[in-house]
């Protein structure tokens, strides 16, 4: 993956705009409205969406661009969970350390 990084940034980085941000979902095909509640304000994406999105972004993005990116510091502080330690220990990320410590 070394000579893709930059493209599978973009794609995360896209991905995550599509996926983690607010939109209104009522403009959306296939939207329902809820019966509970009566806006229409939401995010696409559900926890394993977000999950996902977050670890490749931890794994491949620099220490700038994982800043930047707010979920990841929710995730280095549960950086004693299995699936987060396993994706940290493959990935190597040098930054990390400082974070873990």
């Amino acid at each position: 993956t070394k000579g893709n990084l930059d493209t599978i940034r973009k794609h995360i980085k896209k991905n995550k705009r599509s996926w983690m941000t607010y939109v209104d979902l009522s403009l959306e095909p296939g939207y329902k409205k809820p019966k509970d509640n009566s806006w229409s304000w939401g995010i696409r994406g559900d926890e394993k969406i977000k999950e996902i999105i977050t670890l490749s972004a931890i794994a491949t993005f620099d220490k700038t661009d994982s800043l930047s990116f707010e979920e990841a510091m929710s995730f280095l502080e549960n950086s004693d969970e299995p699936i987060i330690l396993e994706i940290l220990n493959w990935a190597k990320p040098n930054w990390i350390e400082i974070y873990i410590l």
